[in-house]
């Protein structure tokens, strides 16, 4: 009887250290996942703030107003005389492979403005989002102005950023994507090289400053295959109102990071 409690005791135990180890190995395992996964989510993006924007043409008369501009690049405010629009930019829905992302801000337009002819170049920088990490080259000064818009019978938008635009140079995207806005779908949209950097930027225009409301959230503008396309808009920012004819969206700004690599 002795011999039998004893092999009872035996076994038992021989059982719980072999939960033991499986579950120490479980925990091991799970802590091991939980470090990737934090390691992941430090390099990874953060989370999207911005959306994407099709850029349609446009063109008027200029605005001819001084405001100042200030962003990650300067220390100072840079005066600026603000000259004709070149695009409407309205917030997209983006098809890439099997990633899709919706629409965040549907009041969320931009108006682009001349301020500027790029002479030299200024800086390099690297930016990541859904495309990769790249590398361009950026001159200054600074091309253009993107202005929060309020298109149609849209809400004015009032979580977006004034951005401050640069011409920049690097390697083409290499993608395809399908693109839904408020105007129109399209698919099967090549995806070709850089051509804007836009920055997060204070706004100064006359005793009105508009401070930065995400540092970290920048665009990338690429060129993308053409659609052919035309429609009439009524529009207001703190420039102006005005109707303004829109065509052939000829632009994608994609939400991007931003590390300065030389200055």
């Amino acid at each position: 009887m002795n011999r039998l409690r004893a092999l009872f005791f035996i076994c038992l135990a021989l059982v719980l250290g072999g939960f033991t180890l499986a579950l120490t190995a479980s925990e091991t395992n799970a802590a091991v996942r939980t470090r990737d996964a934090a390691a992941t989510a430090l390099n990874a993006p953060d989370a999207r703030i911005l959306d994407h924007f099709w850029c349609y043409q446009t063109n008027s008369t200029p605005v001819d107003k001084q405001i100042g501009l200030q962003d990650q690049f300067t220390t100072a405010v840079i005066p600026h005389l603000v000259g004709p629009p070149t695009h409407l930019c309205n917030p997209a829905k983006k098809r890439h492979g099997d990633n899709i992302s919706d629409i965040i801000d549907r009041n969320a337009h931009l108006m682009l403005y001349e301020i500027g002819a790029p002479t030299a170049r200024i800086l390099k920088v690297e930016v990541r989002h859904q495309f990769g990490t790249r590398v361009l080259k950026v001159f200054g000064p600074a091309k253009a102005v993107a202005v929060p818009t309020q298109k149609n019978n849209h809400e004015a938008p009032t979580d977006l950023d004034h951005f401050k635009c640069y011409r920049v140079k690097g390697e083409s995207a290499l993608a395809v994507v399908s693109l839904k806005d408020q105007f129109q779908r399209a698919g099967n949209l090549a995806v070709g090289r850089p051509i804007m950097l836009c920055n997060p930027a204070l706004k100064v225009h006359g005793a009105n400053t508009f401070p930065i409301l995400h540092p970290k959230a920048h665009l990338v503008c690429y060129k993308i295959t053409v659609v052919p396309f035309q429609i009439n808009v009524q529009t207001k920012n703190q420039f102006r109102a005005e109707p303004l004819a829109v065509w052939n969206p000829n632009m994608l700004c994609v939400p991007s990071k931003k590390k300065i690599l030389t200055i």
